[in-house]
C-alpha cells in the first residue's frame, strides 16, 4: 500500500533535484578549543602562612582545586597553521619532525 505512494511521490519530486542533490549533509570540521592554563606555583598547606583558616583565604587549594588543575594543551598538526595568534596562550603548532616519525610508526623511536 506504501510502495505506489512512494513511487509517486519520488516522480513527481524527481525533477526538482530534492532527491540526488550533492552531499545531503556537511560536516563542518570542529575547532578545537584549548583549556590550557598556565598552573599557579604550588600552594602552601603550612598554617604560619595564613593568619586565619585556610578555607578564608582567597584562592585556597581547597575550595579552588579547579584552579590548579593541570590541563593538556592542543596536539600538534601536520599543516602549518594559517592564522597565529602571539597573545593566545596555546597556540596552533606543527608537528616536529620527530612527531611525525612517530605518528607513521609508533614502534620507532
Amino acid at each position: 500500500r506504501i510502495l505506489p505512494r512512494l513511487i509517486a511521490k519520488i516522480k513527481a519530486e524527481a525533477n526538482q533535484e530534492k532527491f540526488f542533490s550533492p552531499p545531503l549533509l556537511k560536516r563542518r570540521k570542529l575547532k578545537s578549543k584549548s583549556f590550557y592554563k598556565p598552573v599557579p606555583p604550588a600552594p602552601s598547606f603550612h598554617p604560619a602562612d595564613y593568619p586565619r583558616s585556610i578555607l578564608l583565604a582567597p584562592r585556597n587549594p581547597i575550595v579552588d582545586s579547579e584552579h590548579y588543575a593541570r590541563h593538556k594543551k592542543l596536539p600538534p598538526t601536520l599543516c602549518r597553521p594559517t592564522l597565529l595568534n602571539p597573545d593566545q596562550i596555546d597556540p596552533p603548532r606543527q608537528m616536529t619532525d620527530r612527531e611525525f616519525g612517530w605518528w607513521a610508526n609508533p614502534y620507532r623511536m
